[in-house]
């Protein structure tokens, strides 16, 4: 039995920065690059291409603390 592997456009690329959210401290430790914690708490916070009436906010009730979970990726003024 053999997958079939193909390709479908679905949809366009979302450029996430984690400079953008005032809860993550600024590193280039690749680990916190690929959290997927942190990577659906950039999501939550996402409100369109950065203008100046636009801001990170999150709108979930995610517990940030759960951006930790695998590496030291929020500030230290959290206390998590």
């Amino acid at each position: 039995t053999s997958f079939p592997w193909s390709y479908a456009h679905v949809g366009v690329e979302l450029a996430l920065d984690h400079k953008k959210s005032p809860f993550l401290k600024q590193t280039k430790d690749l680990g916190c690059a690929h959290n997927l914690e942190a990577l659906l708490h950039l999501v939550d916070g996402y409100h369109g291409k950065e203008e100046e009436e636009k801001r990170f906010c999150l709108v979930t009730k995610r517990d940030i603390a759960l951006v930790n979970k695998s590496c030291d990726f929020l500030r230290s003024e959290f206390h998590v």
